[in-house]
């Protein structure tokens, strides 16, 4: 709801053993991509993109402002993007950021299954 300070300070008050709860997992991982997109312009990001697809900073903080905006469709078709580009590109954040919303998802999730077909393919 916005007030992303409150949440982080809630949950690192809670014990080691309770954050690794499925379910608080799930809420941290929220509250980070809400952290990560919590600025940026969509249309001035998007417009980067059109001019330069291998602008891959813009790729980034357009998936993560999508993120946040729990948009995730067109935040993996971002990620995966960078991944293809370039793996190692910011310590190979493309992966990483979408190995971080399949567990958000979960594996039912349909979105899930076709992004990780996905991610193989371009990891080979």
């Amino acid at each position: 709801q916005g007030e992303n300070a409150e949440a982080r300070r809630l949950l690192d008050s809670l014990s080691p053993v309770t954050r690794l709860e499925e379910r608080v997992v799930a809420l941290a991982t929220r509250l980070d991509f809400a952290e990560k997109g919590s600025s940026g312009d969509a249309t001035l990001l998007q417009q980067k993109i059109a001019e330069n697809e291998n602008d891959l900073d813009a790729r980034l903080e357009l998936a993560n402002l999508l993120l946040a905006q729990q948009d995730y469709e067109p935040a993996l078709q971002h990620l995966i993007e960078i991944v293809r580009r370039d793996r190692q590109f910011g310590d190979d954040i493309g992966r990483k950021t979408m190995l971080s919303v399949f567990g958000l998802l979960g594996g039912e999730n349909p979105l899930v299954g076709t992004y990780r077909r996905l991610l193989a393919s371009a990891l080979n």
